[in-house]
C-alpha cells in the first residue's frame, strides 16, 4: 500500500507540474514573465531529479550491495594475509625465544663459575647470575605458552581459511538475491573474526612485546657501570632481534574491516559512473525529456505571438493604405513649380 500510494504520487504530481508548466508556464514566459519561467524550470527539474534518483538508485541498488560485498571480501584477504603472517612470525618468535633463553641460562653459569661479565676474583651463583637466570626463564615461560597455542594456532587458521572458502562461495551465487545472501555472508563475517580472534589469542604477543621493551631497558648495577653496560649489550641485543619480530608482524592486534551497511541513494549515486549508461539514460528520460517538451511549448508560444504581431502589423498597413487611397484628393507633390500626383510607391 505504501509503495502504489507513493507511486499514485508520485504520478499526479509529475503530470500536474507538467500540465502546469506547458499549459501556463510557457504561455507567461513567452510573454516575457520571467517568473513564469523559472517556476516551470525549477518544478520540472525537481520533479526529475527525484524520479532520477528514485529510479536509478532502484534499478542498480542490488549490483551495489554486491559491489560493496566484493570489496568486503577483499578486505577480509588482506586481514587473513595479516593474520597468516602474525602466525608465521609467531613460530620465528618461538625458536627466537628459545635462542635467548638458552644464551641467557650459558651467560649465567659462565658467571657463576668464571666471573666472565664481573670480572671478579671470587666465583659463586651471585645476584648478576640471579638476574640473567630469571629473564631466561622468563623467556621459557613465553615460549611454554606459545607451545601450548601451537595447537590452536594450526586450529584456528583452518577454521578462518574454511569460513573465507565459505564467504566466497556464497558472493558467487548470484542466482540468489543479494539481500538473502547479505544475511548469510554476515553471519560467516562473524564466525571469520572469531576464528582470528582465537588466533590472535593463541599468539602471545603482547607477552613477547613486554619482554623485548625490558631487554631493551637492561639492568641497573649500583657501583658496577661498566659490568651493567656489558650485560646490557647481550640483553639488548636479543630485545632488538624480538622487536624486529615485532615490527615484522605488524604489531598485536589486526584490523577488522567492518562489515558493510546496507547501501542507500547516497550510495548508489557515488557509483554513478560504474553505471554510465543507465545513469545518463535515466537522466534523459527524467529530465532531459520534460525539460525538451517545455522548450517546445515554449518556442510554440512565442512563434504563435510572432505571427499574431505580423498579422497585427500587416493589418495596420493595409488599412493605412485603404484610408490613403480612399481620398477624393490625392496627395500633391512639388515639381517643377508644379503640384503633380504622387504614384502608389511614392505615397506608401
Amino acid at each position: 500500500m505504501k509503495i502504489a500510494s507513493l507511486t499514485l504520487g508520485a504520478g499526479i504530481v509529475s503530470f500536474g507540474v507538467m500540465h502546469l508548466a506547458v499549459s501556463f508556464g510557457a504561455p507567461y514566459a513567452a510573454k516575457r514573465f520571467r517568473l513564469a519561467a523559472i517556476a516551470s524550470i525549477v518544478g520540472i527539474m525537481f520533479v526529475g531529479a527525484g524520479f532520477a534518483l528514485a529510479t536509478f538508485s532502484g534499478n542498480i541498488l542490488p549490483d551495489v550491495a554486491a559491489l560493496r560485498m566484493q570489496d568486503h571480501g577483499t578486505k577480509l584477504a588482506q586481514e587473513i594475509s595479516q593474520v597468516n603472517q602474525v602466525a608465521t612470525e609467531a613460530s620465528r618468535s618461538g625458536a627466537t625465544l628459545g635462542v635467548i633463553a638458552s644464551d641467557l641460562h650459558g651467560w649465567a653459569a659462565c658467571e657463576q663459575s668464571q666471573s666472565c661479565l664481573s670480572k671478579a676474583a671470587a666465583t659463586g651463583r651471585g645476584s648478576i647470575t640471579v638476574v640473567l637466570e630469571g629473564l631466561a626463564e622468563q623467556a621459557e615461560a613465553i615460549q611454554q605458552q606459545y607451545e601450548q597455542g601451537e595447537a590452536a594456532r594450526e586450529h584456528a587458521l583452518e577454521e578462518i581459511n574454511d569460513h573465507f572458502a565459505d564467504y566466497q562461495r556464497i558472493v558467487g551465487q548470484t542466482e540468489i538475491s543479494i539481500w538473502e545472501r547479505r544475511n548469510t555472508l554476515k553471519q560467516t563475517d562473524n564466525l571469520l573474526h572469531q576464528a582470528t580472534a582465537k588466533l590472535s589469542n593463541a599468539v602471545p604477543l603482547h607477552l613477547i612485546e613486554r619482554y623485548a621493551e625490558e631487554l631493551s631497558n637492561g639492568i641497573k648495577l649500583s657501583g658496577r657501570a661498566d659490568v651493567a653496560q656489558r650485560i646490557n649489550a647481550i640483553l639488548s641485543e636479543h630485545g632488538k632481534n624480538l622487536e624486529a619480530i615485532l615490527e615484522s608482524s605488524g604489531g598485536t592486534a589486526v584490523m577488522r574491516p567492518i562489515f558493510p551497511a546496507r547501501p542507500g541513494v547516497g550510495e548508489a549515486v557515488t557509483h554513478a559512473m560504474d553505471f554510465l549508461p543507465l545513469f545518463l539514460l535515466i537522466i534523459a528520460i527524467d529530465g532531459v525529456l520534460p525539460i525538451s517538451v517545455w522548450i517546445m511549448a515554449y518556442l510554440k508560444e512565442v512563434w504563435i505571438i510572432e505571427q499574431a504581431l505580423k498579422q497585427q502589423k500587416y493589418k495596420s498597413q493595409n488599412t493605412a493604405k485603404n484610408s490613403g487611397s480612399g481620398n477624393a484628393t490625392p496627395p500633391q507633390a512639388y515639381k517643377n513649380g508644379k503640384t503633380t500626383p504622387l504614384d502608389g510607391d511614392a505615397l506608401e
